[in-house]
């Protein structure tokens, strides 16, 4: 059962960070910066300086020019990283993805200025050989490590809806709760009877009415929830908790856990950035 409960614990931590994507739901800080610039580290394209008192990152690209090297820099203060484009909410995933951009756009931008005829050429190869290349590849890292702290901290990392920035990440505080109300042992028994033969399936309920069925009605061999449906089941619970905690605003004024289950991820609106 432990394995079964390790699972929905990852599980927990995948869906967040797709759910953060999705509906631009703000991160820790400190995380979301770290995460950043350690993107940039892991990638190794351009160099980076951080000052961490005057919180401001200086970035550098080193470019060949008629057999010359040349480095070119750009500044962006913390603030401006978390904030991206400001087409998103602040210091969510979609941020700081435009702030990868914003990065390499201001440094392009200062290539072309030195020398407009040379960012254009095919020699530095200005939009295919980073542009269009690094921001991608710097995103996959920095995700990697968005992970790495939603497997361990799942809900801790992410801010509220009314953003507090000095807010302290924490252990998981939902994941608990929802594993005693869940039915475990229906999931369990899946698991184990499709382990035990493959191909003996049985017809079940929708996923959003499993928890109007009392579990003594079911029979494994006739009528019994699949494991994607306890799937989402599991992750209906938990996004209708984590809209209680966080107030995070939904698609919908119906605020049921039946309509949870049914849109998932999709039950989360998509938070616009802050008007200034």
């Amino acid at each position: 059962m432990q394995n079964l409960i390790d699972y929905l614990f990852n599980f927990t931590a995948r869906e967040l960070n797709e759910s953060a994507w999705v509906a631009n739901l703000p991160l820790n800080h400190s995380v979301a910066l770290y995460s950043f610039f350690e993107g940039f580290r892991d990638y190794g394209e351009l160099g980076m300086t951080l000052n961490d008192k005057d919180r401001i990152a200086e970035f550098s690209l080193l470019v060949i020019k008629n057999r010359m090297t040349q480095t070119f820099t750009t500044k962006l203060s913390y603030n401006n990283l978390l904030d991206g484009w400001k087409n998103s909410f602040r210091a969510s995933p979609q941020s700081l993805y435009d702030s990868i951009y914003q990065v390499y756009d201001q440094i392009g931008e200062e290539i072309r200025k030195s020398d407009e005829p040379f960012f254009c050429s095919d020699e530095l190869g200005w939009f295919k050989r980073f542009r269009e290349r690094g921001p991608h590849r710097i995103r996959r890292f920095m995700e990697s490590h968005f992970l790495e702290y939603f497997f361990r901290y799942h809900e801790g990392i992410l801010l509220p809806f009314k953003e507090e920035k000095h807010l302290d990440f924490h252990e998981p505080k939902i994941f608990p709760e929802i594993i005693k109300e869940f039915p475990l042992t229906m999931l369990h028994k899946v698991v184990a009877d499709y382990k035990v033969s493959r191909y003996n399936w049985s017809v079940g309920p929708c996923a959003e009415y499993i928890p109007e069925i009392s579990e003594h009605e079911f029979d494994v061999d006739e009528y019994y929830p699949s494991e994607s449906a306890l799937m989402d089941v599991f992750l209906g619970m938990y996004l209708q908790k984590l809209v209680l905690h966080k107030k995070y605003p939904t698609t919908s004024d119906d605020n049921s856990l039946k309509y949870f289950i049914s849109q998932g991820v999709s039950a989360l609106k998509r938070i616009p950035a802050k008007d200034d």
